[in-house]
């Protein structure tokens, strides 16, 4: 496969994807991807990718490395996105961080903490007849 790059690239106006230009613009539309995009998993997000690779004109890389670099970028987005929702809620209420852990501490005497005890439907007795 290597042997033919050269060929590849000359005869149909591909890049490599080390090229700095395109290797910019291309993590620059993955960050966008992953951070308006939560919803999408790594395997959409992987697809999207490859499509902008071939809409760009850009050689493929080996899946590996392709992979690797989405998980990256999905984990930067993840962290920003933390971050983001964590200063808000700060500045929502500035005791709202405190209280959302003391939520998971489990009560003296009790079986479950409040956050367990929240998440639980209520359910109602049945009594014989």
């Amino acid at each position: 496969m290597y042997d033919h790059a050269w060929e590849i690239r000359e005869a149909y106006g591909y890049q490599l994807y080390e090229d700095r230009a395109q290797g910019r613009k291309f993590r620059s539309f993955l960050h966008g991807r992953a951070w308006t995009a939560h919803a999408e998993g790594p395997k959409a997000l992987f697809d999207h990718s490859v499509g902008w690779l071939r809409r760009n004109r850009v050689l493929l890389p080996g899946v590996s490395v392709l992979a690797r670099e989405v998980a990256e970028v999905r984990r930067i987005a993840e962290e920003r996105l933390h971050a983001t929702v964590a200063k808000e809620v700060r500045r929502a209420d500035a005791a709202l961080p405190g209280d959302l852990v003391a939520t998971l501490k489990t009560p003296e005497g009790k079986r479950y903490s409040e956050l367990e005890r929240m998440r639980r439907p209520p359910t109602r007795p049945r009594v014989p007849r």
